[in-house]
C-alpha cells in the first residue's frame, strides 16, 4: 500500500463533511416548530382578511359615489362586506379556522370619500382564549390590525 492510501483511510474528506453539515441544516430547519400556534396563525389571516374586506368596502364607496358598510353578525365569523342597501358579499371567517367570533354588533360605514364618521370602530376576533383587534381610525378611516 502506498502512503497516500493510509492517510485517506483515517479521516473524512471535505466534500463528506460538507454534505453531512448540509443534510444537518435541511433536517434542522424542517423539523424546527414554528412559533406561532396554529390557533394564533388562523386568527392573524382571519383578521387580515377582515381588514382586506373593510379596504375593499371603503374603496368601493368611493369609486362608487355612494355609501358602503360591513354588517357584522355578533358571535359568528360571519359578516356582509361592500354592502349597498343591505346587497353585499358574505364572508365566513370559519372557512379560515372554525370557532373564529366576532364581537362588534354594529355596521362600519363608509361614505362616498371613504370616511368612516367620527368615533373609532373596533372589532375584536377571538378563537380559543386569544384575540386581536381590527380597529377603524374615526374620520381617516385608516385600518389597522392588533
Amino acid at each position: 500500500m502506498s502512503r497516500f492510501n493510509k492517510v485517506a483511510e483515517r479521516g473524512f474528506s471535505i466534500i463528506e463533511l460538507t454534505a453531512v453539515i448540509a443534510l444537518i441544516s435541511i433536517l434542522a430547519i424542517t423539523a424546527t416548530p414554528s412559533f406561532l400556534s396554529q390557533d394564533e396563525a388562523a386568527l392573524v389571516t382571519a383578521a387580515q382578511t377582515l381588514a382586506n374586506d373593510l379596504r375593499i368596502t371603503r374603496m368601493n364607496a368611493v369609486w362608487g359615489g355612494s355609501p358602503r358598510s360591513v354588517i357584522i353578525t355578533p358571535g359568528t365569523g360571519v359578516y356582509l362586506y361592500d354592502s349597498a342597501n343591505g346587497v353585499g358579499k358574505t364572508r365566513d371567517l370559519g372557512e379560515i379556522r372554525r370557532g373564529i367570533t366576532l364581537q362588534t354588533q354594529s355596521a362600519i360605514s363608509f361614505n362616498s370619500m371613504g370616511e368612516s364618521g367620527p368615533n373609532t370602530d373596533a372589532i375584536a376576533l377571538s378563537l380559543n382564549g386569544l384575540s386581536r383587534t381590527v380597529t377603524i381610525a374615526p374620520f381617516t378611516a385608516r385600518i389597522y390590525v392588533r
